[in-house]
């Protein structure tokens, strides 16, 4: 067997063990035994088993690069493909946060207790302390749109405009309306939406009061806010 090939058995067999059974549970002789070498051959490959793991991100990290001008490139038609940032802590590791980048979604789910989940595979940047095998939480980013102007869907009406107050429509503490007829319908451009809210990026300005037709159809205030 080729140095390079073997090698690359211990980098794949290290992989798959600490990831089955953790990292401070495998020892150096049973990657060694699972590559089908003995424990003084590996070392000839690996100074530790530290190493090994090193090298497996460093693997991870190089694949990564290697595919960031193909992103790029999609980026420019296809939007979906802009890299996803996630923020991940441990367990383990109380206090510290990591960060990584979304590298693919599953496409096939798999459904308990009424809720789907897919498996998603993260590339985390500087793992640090990060051990396979450890418990940890990560939280996706999606879109974000720094300082955005945002509103209620349920402020949004037909023909992307929106209710506003005009002179006299309000009381004094602007909570109600005295005045239905001075009511304006004011067309907006819309942007980013998360379901509950709504990006503004033309129309209305901070401070505007939009308004909201609840269920009994009288009229609330909501202010708007950055």
């Amino acid at each position: 067997m080729k140095q390079e090939d073997t090698k690359q058995r211990i980098l794949d067999k290290a992989l798959e063990l600490f990831s089955t059974q953790g990292y401070d549970s495998v020892s150096v002789g049973e990657i060694a035994k699972a590559v089908g070498i003995k424990a003084p051959s590996l070392y000839n490959h690996f100074p530790s088993k530290q190493a090994i793991f090193d090298a497996i991100m460093k693997s991870t990290a190089e694949q990564y690069e290697a595919d960031a001008d193909q992103i790029n490139i999609h980026v420019q038609n296809a939007t979906q493909d802009i890299p996803v940032f996630t923020e991940i802590t441990a367990d383990a590791l109380e206090g510290q946060t990591f960060s990584g980048v979304v590298d693919k979604v599953s496409i096939n789910g798999t459904t308990a207790g009424g809720a789907t989940s897919y498996a998603v595979t993260i590339i985390i940047e500087n793992y640090g302390e990060l051990k396979p095998g450890m418990n940890v939480s990560a939280t996706i980013q999606g879109d974000m749109v720094p300082n955005a102007l945002c509103i209620p869907v349920d402020a949004v009406n037909r023909g992307n405009t929106v209710l506003v107050p005009g002179p006299g429509a309000m009381n004094d503490d602007n909570t109600a309306v005295i005045d239905a007829s001075k009511l304006e319908s004011r067309e907006v451009t819309l942007g980013k939406n998360d379901g509950d809210s709504i990006e503004v990026t033309s129309g209305l300005e901070e401070g505007d009061i939009v308004l909201i037709a609840n269920q009994s159809s009288n009229m609330m205030a909501e202010m708007m806010g950055m």
